[in-house]
């Protein structure tokens, strides 16, 4: 399973000098989805030198569940290389991506991004979530809820998804899908949030932005030449989106 190890001094920082030796201040990061069931003593991976060396159990415990994951580090010098990754990339094709086309908006759909960050602008964000909802009257017909920086990538609330559907938005199925999504996130904890943290995040960003959607607090449909911003300080949208004339795609040119 892939995995990192940061490492941590004596007093917890993640920065300055230490003796580069894996200890309890260091801190490892993977992902619960990786783990598994209790392996027994006699259940070994198939590598003589490690079988030389004990083993470190890791197990974790969902916060909100409870429910308990184990995985396994072994120690060897002939263990080959993980080939699992997270994230892949070809560029065989020598290709690189400019723009992305999606089609607009529908009168019977409404979505809404948001993301927290610790400062108003070039922020990294702590969390992200979309989410996405089409009507039929009253009733949910489709919905997409999405995170980000709770995972390796951006991931889907499978949780989140299947109780909106069917449902008529209200405060009572806005906070029950916030909760949900907050059970499908994995945050890590780093040096600008806890893990603790990204899950209040995440239920509560999914939650304002249902909210936006329910109070019709959505921006409208962008208009097919956006106006140009004067300011030197702003950007120019024309330069980024450019809408078909039948208002039907968007356009994003990646700069």
């Amino acid at each position: 399973m892939p995995l990192q190890i940061d490492e941590r001094n004596s007093s917890g920082s993640f920065f300055g000098s230490d003796e580069g030796l894996l200890d309890g201040n260091d801190e490892l990061v993977c992902q619960p989805q990786d783990f598994g069931s209790v392996a027994s003593a006699g259940n070994w991976i198939d590598d003589a030198e490690s079988k030389t060396y004990q083993r470190i159990g890791l197990t974790i415990t969902d916060p909100v569940t409870g429910d308990l994951t184990v995985g396994y580090i072994f120690r060897s010098s002939t263990l080959p290389d993980n080939p699992d990754t997270y994230i892949t990339y070809n560029d065989a094709d020598d290709e690189i991506l400019t723009d992305i086309f999606f089609p607009s908006l529908k009168e019977n759909q409404k979505a809404k991004f948001l993301k927290f960050g610790l400062r108003k602008t070039q922020a990294i964000s702590l969390v992200n979530v979309c989410a996405f909802i089409e009507f039929k009257e009253d009733k949910i017909t489709k919905a997409a809820v999405t995170i980000g920086c709770v995972s390796p990538t951006v991931i889907h609330s499978g949780k989140a998804e299947k109780y909106l559907l069917g449902k008529v938005l209200n405060s009572q199925t806005v906070a029950e899908a916030g909760r949900l999504a907050a059970r499908d996130a994995v945050p890590i904890a780093d040096i600008r949030s806890s893990s603790e943290y990204r899950f209040h995040l995440t239920s509560q960003l999914l939650e304002d932005a249902l909210n936006h959607i329910l109070n019709d607090k959505v921006a409208p449909l962008l208009p097919k030449i956006p106006d140009k911003h004067q300011s030197s300080q702003d950007v120019n949208l024309q330069n980024i989106l450019l809408i078909s004339s039948d208002c039907n795609t968007i356009r994003v040119t990646i700069n």
